[in-house]
């Protein structure tokens, strides 16, 4: 069963894959977004030279609807670029929508054989990863988005002091106690758990990383979940926040098998849930378990990723993990760096890699292991 969040309500997708007879707590980018893109190949450079721009497609720029088209204005990316020696610089910019592509500036300039990763603050751009050809190529037209920010140099006008006529019945008063009367619920969720399903139920947590609520004694949530093609909402039951821990928790009864369900509603007070994407991701890399197994007799390792079913909702040859093998024998150091696409994990039994051509000799002792690994560029402890 795989439980999706409905882009009608929530800035990015949640999800639970049945895993035998457990769920597991899944997160990818808007796979229900309206907007359909495409992360190009293609680069681009800013006139002076100086800046750096990765390019994504807006495929149905012409279908969607106005409010869809003015969010895209207003997106903020995190870029990052994973060198070949497994160093990332990233950066956090929106990004500027011109025609129907959005350019998202680099951290620095892009070079080969290296791994890119592009997160979409708000979702409605897919999470998406390129691994950089030894053909990097740059489109032919040059953008100058420096300029077009830049402040503007000409004085603003003083506005003319206000004049404010007496109110009757402590009218000023009444003005003084407006912001504390307009106090409005922040909250911002970050991760979400989905226990064990027995008997066709399971409980569902949600925790916070922001919490403030308007009114403390009123914390009215609504958490539910729908069948795909389906329009009868499951509705979590016996809803409960714990303060302490800053965590919702409730019961969804009547899940079935291999079958596909969507987050359709997570509201409080009536207000939408919105969740920090980043935060969100990192929770999913900390439950991921990336192992390792080294045969001395055929001089091969085994790399295998578990517990990450977010794998199957990113792209086909998305480069996701990247990490250095160390191969050393007495005191020297050899150092392979490697970075596997969604593709090359998703073999249940793991992805051998041959190291026969580092190695010499058929009964040489040499140790191996795994290092610097990390994850959609989140790092990642290698199990033993």
């Amino acid at each position: 069963m795989k439980l999706l969040k409905n882009k009608k309500f929530w800035a990015m997708t949640l999800g639970v894959t049945l895993v035998g007879a457990g769920i597991v707590a899944i997160a990818a980018s808007c796979s229900n977004s309206t907007v359909k893109s495409k992360l190009s190949n293609q680069f681009a450079k800013s006139t002076d030279g100086k800046s750096f721009y990765a390019v994504y497609e807006i495929e149905n720029f012409k279908d969607l609807s106005n409010d869809d088209k003015k969010s895209l204005s207003n997106i903020e990316f995190n870029a990052a670029l994973t060198s070949a020696e497994n160093k990332t610089e990233s950066t956090l910019e929106k990004g500027h929508l011109v025609g129907e592509k959005i350019y998202v500036k680099l951290p620095r300039e892009p070079k080969p054989n290296e791994q890119l990763t592009i997160i979409s603050k708000s979702g409605l751009i897919k999470t998406s990863g390129l691994l950089i050809s030894d053909n990097l190529n740059y489109q032919t037209e040059k953008v100058n988005f420096e300029a077009a920010s830049a402040p503007s140099q000409q004085p603003s006008p003083t506005p003319a002091p206000k004049t404010e006529e007496p109110k009757e019945n402590g009218g000023s008063e009444q003005q003084a106690d407006q912001p504390e009367n307009s106090k409005k619920d922040d909250v911002v969720a970050s991760g979400v758990k989905i226990s064990e399903v027995k008997n066709n139920t399971a409980t569902i947590e949600v925790t916070f990383s922001k919490f403030e609520l308007a009114d403390a004694n009123k914390k009215d949530f609504v958490l539910e979940v729908i069948k795909k093609a389906d329009t009868n909402p499951i509705q979590a039951s016996d809803l409960k926040y714990d303060e302490a821990s800053k965590t919702l928790s409730g019961k969804l009864s009547g899940l079935n098998s291999n079958v596909d369900y969507e987050i359709s509603k997570l509201t409080l007070n009536g207000k939408e849930v919105k969740f920090n994407e980043e935060e969100l991701l990192k929770s999913y890399v900390k439950n991921a378990k990336l192992f390792m197994t080294f045969n001395k007799e055929n001089k091969k390792i085994n790399v295998k990723l578990q517990n990450f079913d977010i794998l199957n909702s990113l792209e086909e040859n998305q480069p996701i993990l990247t990490f250095d093998i160390e191969i050393k024998k007495d005191s020297s150091l050899q150092v392979v760096h490697k970075s596997l696409t969604k593709n090359q994990l998703s073999n249940l039994n793991g992805l051998e890699i041959d190291l026969k051509d580092k190695m010499n000799g058929n009964n040489a002792n040499y140790d191996v292991k795994l290092t610097n690994a990390k994850l959609l560029n989140v790092n990642i402890e290698t199990q033993k």
